[in-house]
C-alpha cells in the first residue's frame, strides 16, 4: 500500500471559487428572506392597525346606538308613568261620579 501524498488541507482553486459562489448565494438568500420578513411584518402591522380602527369604529357605533335607545326607553318609561297616573286619576274620578250618581238615584227613589 502506498501512502497518500496529496495535500488535503489546501483546497483547489476551483473549490474555492465554488465555495465563494455558495457563500454569495447564501448571503443573497438571507437578504431576500430578511426583506420578505420585514415586508410581512409591515403588512401585518398595517392589518393590525386597520382591524383596531374597525373595532373602535364598531364600538363607537354600538355605544351611540345604545345611548339613543336608553334615551328613548327613559322617555317611554316617563310617558308610561304619566299615563298610569292619568288612568288612575280618571278611574278614581269615574268611580266617585258613579258612586255619587248611585247615591243620587237612591235618594230620588226613597224621596
Amino acid at each position: 500500500m502506498t501512502p497518500d501524498t496529496t495535500d488535503h488541507a489546501a483546497p483547489s482553486n476551483a473549490a474555492a471559487v465554488q465555495l465563494a459562489e455558495v457563500k454569495g448565494q447564501l448571503k443573497a438568500m438571507t437578504q431576500m428572506i430578511q426583506a420578505q420578513h420585514d415586508a410581512t411584518n409591515q403588512m401585518l402591522s398595517a392589518q393590525h392597525a386597520a382591524t383596531n380602527r374597525r373595532i373602535d369604529d364598531f364600538r363607537e357605533s354600538v355605544e351611540t346606538r345604545l345611548d339613543g335607545h336608553e334615551g328613548r326607553i327613559g322617555r317611554l318609561e316617563g310617558n308610561e308613568r304619566a299615563t298610569a297616573i292619568r288612568a288612575g286619576a280618571s278611574g278614581a274620578l269615574a268611580g266617585s261620579l258613579a258612586g255619587a250618581l248611585v247615591e243620587g238615584i237612591k235618594a230620588l227613589v226613597k224621596g
